[in-house]
């Protein structure tokens, strides 16, 4: 990994041979706002497409002007046809891209002046904390507090959003970076927050969590955190990377419940506490997928967790992660 590379693009570098071909090809289709993007593969291959696809949009946030997460996609024996499924016209997209650049240049050019990388990440996440509020609303014109619309153009968003942009400036800083998903363990919610990187030291900072208070004060409480240090209130991968059978990693709505093993998952069943206002959903290997194992998870749930006694489970498939789905049984 040359220290030169910026954006630096750590999903793709997660990404096998054959899916590192079919991101380049579907991130200059995104960039073209092609109406039709072709993966090509080989007779029989087992081409994951949702990997490269995914990786595309978590390496390069400015893209949140183009294609939703949800595409379309024609599956042929050598050949993938991807269908993007985009937010804004060509026109729209430009403008946007030029507020985008208007915004980053005149809030955080001035840090290019500055020698310390420790003094640039500081003083740009000072002045984000500063600029956004979060700001959780449904009824959010195309969903941007999730993308980099929301942060930028309205200074609202959520962490997604949040993350997305601070990734974008610090991409700007010549700082190596890269947005990550996991769980907030204080009330068990689905969350996303930034890495940076010193070298080979990797640390963390949630500007979701440092956002200026009421009281009008700039926190730095989850400002560069070791991993050991983040872990006492975020949940997530410790190597960072995108394991076999969890693609939906990069996927913040599904990232906290995703399981490399049946051992793996039982522990997190035995320990984990329920939160009866929602549902959750396990997500397991397509290989871990059976009758057996699904049958040891119920028993896990309901004779080993004591906050997990009269739920309803159910199990079917997203798309091409298996799922097995359980929820709260309201009639008890």
């Amino acid at each position: 990994m040359s220290k030169e590379e910026f954006p630096y693009r750590f999903y793709y570098h997660a990404l096998k041979p054959n899916e590192k071909k079919a991101y380049e090809l579907f991130l200059d289709g995104l960039r073209h706002m092609a109406k039709e993007i072709t993966l090509p593969k080989e007779k029989g291959e087992d081409l994951n497409y949702l990997r490269a696809t995914v990786a595309v949009k978590y390496d390069h946030p400015e893209l949140d002007f183009l294609a939703e997460n949800t595409i379309w996609r024609q599956e042929y024996e050598d050949k993938i046809v991807v269908i993007p499924h985009y937010v804004y016209s060509k026109e729209e997209v430009k403008e946007a891209t030029q507020r985008m650049n208007d915004y980053i240049n005149k809030n955080f050019s001035d840090l290019l002046n500055l020698s310390s990388p420790y003094q640039r990440i500081l003083i740009a996440h000072d002045r984000l904390a500063n600029a956004i509020a979060y700001d959780l609303n449904p009824q959010a014109k195309k969903d941007d507090v999730y993308r980099i619309d929301g942060p930028i153009l309205t200074g609202k968003g959520v962490c997604l959003g949040i993350a997305k942009v601070f990734m974008l400036v610090l991409n700007f800083l010549r700082i190596k970076n890269h947005v990550i998903f996991g769980d907030a363990l204080y009330n068990g919610g689905l969350h996303a927050w930034n890495v940076v990187y010193f070298g080979n030291e990797a640390y963390h900072i949630d500007l979701t969590w440092d956002l200026k208070d009421e009281y009008g004060f700039i926190r730095h409480r989850y400002f560069m955190l070791t991993n050991k240090l983040i872990a006492k209130s975020h949940s997530f991968h410790p190597d960072f990377l995108i394991p076999e059978g969890r693609t939906n990693v990069m996927y913040p709505f599904y990232a906290k419940t995703a399981f490399r093993t049946l051992e793996e998952a039982k522990e997190r069943l035995r320990t984990m506490p329920f939160n009866p206002s929602r549902g959750f959903e396990i997500l397991l290997p397509t290989k871990l997928y059976n009758k057996e194992n699904i049958d040891e998870l119920r028993r896990v749930i309901w004779f080993e967790n004591p906050t997990t006694k009269g739920l309803e489970i159910c199990s079917f498939n997203y798309d091409e992660i298996q799922t097995f789905a359980m929820f709260l049984n309201k009639h008890q």
